[in-house]
């Protein structure tokens, strides 16, 4: 009976290490797509203060490692409308923090993570100085339930662009095992 309860506990341990194992891995995260946002049921987008329906576009090309040194090259853009009709756009320069997280099953391919969790600076609009805050969810195929959160602030931590966590519309997020 002891024998039995030691492997019990063994088995437990040892699935507890290969998740946090396989958490903290490197990995990368590659897609883009679109949201858009016109109500109160899935939320609103805040554009400098104001809510307005808008398009909010990104693309990307990121990888995961330990939380405060991601590897590289990391490549993120959004762009947007902000209320006046005027383009908007984010650029990604360092990725200061990467963090790829297992929050539920990734499905094709297993990556091993389908959240990826960062913070970097960037241009806005060419200006030095920008913040981001994002969140980049693979719900698997064909991506229609993947999700993305995103805060960019401008130089002077104005925040520009607040999109609550929202199902991408058009597009596709995929989890990838890391490679060299």
């Amino acid at each position: 009976m002891k024998v039995m309860k030691i492997a019990g506990l063994f088995v437990v341990l040892l699935v507890v290490a290969v998740v946090v194992a396989m958490a903290c891995l490197p990995g990368r995260m590659t897609g883009g797509g679109s949201v858009f946002i016109y109500d109160n049921t899935i939320g609103d987008v805040e554009v400098n203060g104001g809510i307005d329906g808008t398009r909010v576009t990104h693309g990307f090309e990121i990888h995961c490692g330990t939380p405060d040194n991601p590897p590289g090259p990391n490549n993120l853009e959004i762009n947007w409308k902000d209320e006046d009709g005027n383009s908007q756009r984010f650029h990604l320069e360092t990725l200061s923090y990467g963090y790829c997280s297992l929050v539920d099953d990734p499905r094709p391919p297993a990556a091993g993570f389908n959240t990826f969790d960062g913070i970097g600076m960037g241009k806005l609009n060419g200006v030095d100085g920008a913040k981001i805050v994002f969140t980049f969810t693979d719900s698997g195929e064909p991506g229609i339930d993947d999700t993305e959160k995103i805060v960019i602030m401008d130089a002077d931590d104005i925040t520009v662009l607040d999109v609550p966590t929202t199902p991408v519309t058009f597009g596709n997020q995929q989890a990838h095992k890391y490679n060299k």
